[in-house]
């Protein structure tokens, strides 16, 4: 990215900012997720660019898990900006991953997870039922190479297989060992609306949640 192509995507942003803000006045029925990482700082500061002054809270949801490194670092910050908001979890972790597994780490996975639990894909269960009623058929690194990309994904996760150049080999544990539900989605669903519920409700606003795509 040039620099003039880059000054040019922050003056979008600022100005797709201030006309959301002029929709829905930000200051008074907004706050906004902040993890606490780089993307989320700059989307601060981009926020404050926007905003010259604004108060909208940056709520931090401690999941339990998280960093403890990243968690000091908050508290800290919010040490300097009382805007910074620590919402520590209600959720029995040890319990909640015991029920619902553990958490995938790409946001992508959990997506293409999703889609196979709330979604009737006739042609997912027909591969899924050929690969147990063939077994021998997961080891054909030929067709689970050429499988269409999200039912490739889903047959991986759920028989544990992986690709290396041209075989495929097993990893010990299988997904279909642990809960079908998809346990990212549980995570965030369970836990935001048990927790960023009580500053929905006592504030009556709603969390604005960081993407990429968008300014806020």
């Amino acid at each position: 990215m040039t620099d003039s192509e880059f000054e040019f995507m922050l003056e979008d942003r600022i100005a797709k900012i201030r006309s959301i803000n002029e929709q829905w006045d930000l200051e008074h029925n907004s706050y906004v997720s902040d993890s606490g990482g780089k993307d989320s700082r700059v989307n601060s500061e981009i926020l404050d660019i926007a905003l010259p002054g604004n108060k909208i809270p940056r709520v931090y949801f401690n999941t339990g898990i998280e960093y403890k490194e990243m968690l000091e670092f908050m508290k800290e910050r919010q040490k300097h900006d009382s805007r910074i908001i620590i919402i520590n979890s209600g959720v029995n972790i040890k319990k909640m991953l015991e029920e619902n597994g553990y958490p995938f780490k790409s946001k992508q996975h959990s997506h293409n997870w999703s889609l196979y639990n709330n979604n009737n894909n006739k042609e997912l269960d027909k591969t899924i039922k050929y690969l147990k009623d063939n077994p021998d058929k997961q080891y054909d690194y030929n067709y689970i190479h050429n499988l269409p990309r999200g039912i490739k994904t889903i047959v991986k996760y759920i028989f544990g297989i992986r690709e290396k150049t041209t075989k495929t080999n097993f990893s010990e544990k299988p997904i279909n060992k642990f809960s079908r539900k998809n346990p990212f989605a549980w995570n965030k669903n369970e836990m935001y609306k048990t927790d960023f519920g009580k500053i929905e409700k006592e504030t009556h606003n709603t969390v604005v949640e960081r993407e990429r795509e968008r300014a806020l």
